[in-house]
């Protein structure tokens, strides 16, 4: 299996018990990111497009241009299939996961990856179109996805988003590191402890 999309796309008879823990897959592709900004932010997606790491439920990073790797882990509770974290760092770099930076709390929408630097003062020099672009986003669909795609045509930016674990809550986020830098960023939804 390599892509999140095949893990959540199986079927399985199994029926969760309640208490048990998860089966986790190791990290698994999403979306390579082609990132033209210098910065990386993980957002809760009802607040995407605005900037500001004390400010919103968001937080970003200072980075180089370039493709980026998305991936997620999934977790199995028997036949329910879930999303137990979310990455994201540049394509070619081995990385390990740093310290906690902050927390992301979610209400609705999961988290979503962005090239902020690129869509953000677009997003605000169109305010109408950027209104009505998230209230599509958030209340376009009354299906529930475990992963969606974002598109912001004004710059022709994808934003991948997941959903959040179990749904609502507040998400450690991590930075990764490589050679002592800085380069990507790393949410955890449900880890080993987590029982459903």
């Amino acid at each position: 299996m390599k892509t999140i999309q095949e893990f959540l796309g199986q079927k399985f008879e199994d029926e969760p018990k309640q208490g048990q823990t998860g089966h986790f897959t190791d990290w698994l592709a999403f979306y390579e990111l082609q990132l033209a900004g210098d910065a990386l932010q993980f957002t809760e997606t009802r607040v995407l497009g605005l900037r500001g790491n004390d400010e919103y439920e968001c937080y970003e990073i200072p980075v180089s241009p370039g493709a980026f790797v998305v991936e997620c882990k999934g977790v199995s509770f028997g036949a329910d299939l879930r999303i137990a974290g979310l990455r994201a760092y540049p394509e070619g770099v081995r990385t390990i996961r740093g310290k906690k930076v902050s927390e992301i709390p979610v209400d609705m929408g999961g988290v979503s990856v962005v090239d902020i630097a690129t869509v953000y003062q677009s997003m605000e020099e169109n305010r109408e179109a950027y209104e009505e672009w998230i209230e599509d986003t958030l209340y376009g669909s009354e299906e529930i996805l475990q992963f969606m795609f974002h598109e912001w045509e004004l710059t022709k930016t994808t934003i991948p988003s997941v959903e959040s674990g179990f749904g609502d809550g507040t998400y450690d986020l991590y930075e990764l590191i490589s050679d002592g830098i800085v380069v990507g960023l790393e949410v955890e939804f449900i880890n080993e402890e987590t029982t459903y």
